[in-house]
């Protein structure tokens, strides 16, 4: 396996590649093949995308520092791995690209096996991190390292069609979507809108798919599903359906879906695990209806999902939203000073079976907790303190809060249907934001259970330490003093 060198100061292409003295000059000078390292030279700046022609390569850099891609805002993708697979990239710093920083597409060929670790994008057009699959291929078994995205047009790390089993740890997602709007993290299936629902028999209605693939969910807001049974042909059965000949058939079970807001996405982006990201000063951007400055977003057809110790704060939209996403699970997360009026919640349930355990959500402009026309969903063990409008407010069945501690937050502790117990409240509350002051809480949250040990997921300036019986500190970014008891 051979190592091979590129350094933009070259003269020429001339040299073999096979020392620094000899590297080539250009990326597109090389000769790709599995199982070579790639190494640009650090500090040095490369006005070129890098397109690997074969699998299993090592992109990075040598010498001092990152070695810089700048699309110099006409080229389209920094790093394209497209229909690759197996290949690592690491220590670069890709900028100015119109499209991607670096895209991982699966448009011809499954893609499996990718790792990017520590690669910087800043300023591109589109998405700094982009995997997606379509109706027939997907991208499988990929994960970033230590990577971040900086001033990305619509979305830091974007998931969209059929993306299965990628992990993100200790990434950032920063002042994102500051061009047309998005989200720091987010996963989102290609999505159609329902047409007219024609009755055709019994308690089936069918209608036509226009300009999109075949759905692998069929849902309306709120998460409720049809569930896909390929057997039924015309006919499934109740709060079933099926696709024959471009058109779907769905069983309502008695209900007439027109006006109701069905909707089609193609291919779940499913088991994704953020570890220890961090998504701040997100930027919505209104004339766009799905571009709402998210923190973290899983919509339509995003399951089974995982975030663990991750920071959401100072975004437009909402800390971690779920939109019609199921079993996707929270677990030691904080979300805090997200500010839309309009949007500003905490942790935003709108699927259902979604879990939030140990998990903090503080100073928002709406809701620390909520969920609209939901069932199933879970907190426990966590915080909602001063938020604008409810500590809690879900409104379906089956939703339940256990052991969550609630205070200072505008209109109440708790609003909507949810199951309700072991809830604890606090006075004095919250009544000084700019200090932070928790100390008279102090025994409510320790019978929460919601102090947790955020430090060993990597989380820097914003996590619970907790060491036996003794409780440390919160340390929340942007603020001056810490949360002491």
């Amino acid at each position: 396996m051979e190592i091979y060198y590129i350094d933009p100061n070259q003269p020429d292409n001339s040299g073999d590649g096979i020392s620094p003295e000899t590297a080539k000059k250009n990326w597109s000078a090389v000769t790709w093949g599995a199982g070579h390292t790639y190494l640009g030279k650090g500090g040095a700046v490369a006005n070129e995308s890098i397109t690997p022609t074969a699998d299993s390569v090592v992109i990075g850099s040598y010498g001092t520092g990152r070695h810089v891609l700048d699309g110099v805002s006409t080229l389209q993708h920094g790093v394209n791995l497209s229909n690759r697979s197996n290949c690592i990239v690491r220590d670069l710093l890709v900028r100015n690209f119109i499209d991607h920083g670096v895209y991982v597409a699966a448009a011809a060929a499954n893609v499996s096996g990718h790792r990017i670790f520590d690669v910087r994008v800043e300023d591109v057009d589109n998405v700094g991190f982009m995997f997606e699959g379509n109706a027939t291929y997907g991208v499988s078994s990929c994960e970033t390292r230590g990577c971040h995205a900086l001033r990305a047009g619509q979305a830091g790390f974007h998931h969209r069609d059929n993306v299965v089993d990628v992990s993100h740890f200790h990434g950032t997602a920063d002042t994102c979507a500051n061009k047309d709007g998005g989200h720091g993290f987010s996963s989102h299936p290609k999505r159609n809108a329902a047409g007219t629902w024609t009755l055709v028999g019994g308690n089936v209605y069918s209608t036509p798919i226009v300009g999109g693939y075949d759905p692998a969910v069929v849902v309306k807001p709120g998460g409720v599903r049809l569930t896909h049974t390929p057997a039924a042909g015309t006919n499934p059965s109740a709060n079933c359906f099926n696709v024959v000949g471009g058109v779907v058939y769905g069983n309502f079970n008695g209900d007439n879906p027109n006006g109701q807001g069905w909707y089609f996405t193609n291919g779940k982006c499913k088991n994704l695990r953020y570890i220890g990201c961090v998504a701040r000063r997100n930027l919505a951007y209104q004339p766009y209806p799905y571009h709402e400055g998210h923190g973290f977003a899983c919509d339509d057809g995003t399951d089974n999902c995982w975030f663990i110790g991750c920071l959401s704060y100072e975004n437009e939209g909402v800390g971690f939203n779920v939109n019609a996403g199921w079993y996707n699970t929270f677990i030691g997360c904080v979300a805090y000073l997200n500010a839309d009026p309009d949007a500003g919640i905490g942790f935003n349930f709108n699927g259902q079976f979604n879990k939030a355990y140990h998990c903090v959500a503080l100073a928002n402009a709406m809701s620390g907790f909520q969920g609209n026309n939901t069932t199933s969903n879970e907190v426990k063990n966590s915080i909602s303190a001063n938020n604008t409008l409810y500590g809690l407010n879900f409104n379906g069945p089956g939703c339940t809060t256990d052991k969550v501690c609630t205070f200072g937050n505008g209109s109440g502790a708790t609003s909507g249907g949810q199951i309700i117990t072991n809830h604890i409240t606090s006075d004095p509350q919250f009544t000084n934001p700019a200090a932070l002051d928790f100390s008279v809480q102090s025994p409510a949250l320790l019978n929460t259970g919601a102090a947790i040990d955020l430090e060993m997921y990597g989380i820097n300036g914003g996590h619970i330490r907790r060491a036996g019986a003794h409780i440390g500190a919160i340390d929340l970014p942007g603020k001056s003093s810490s949360i002491q008891w």
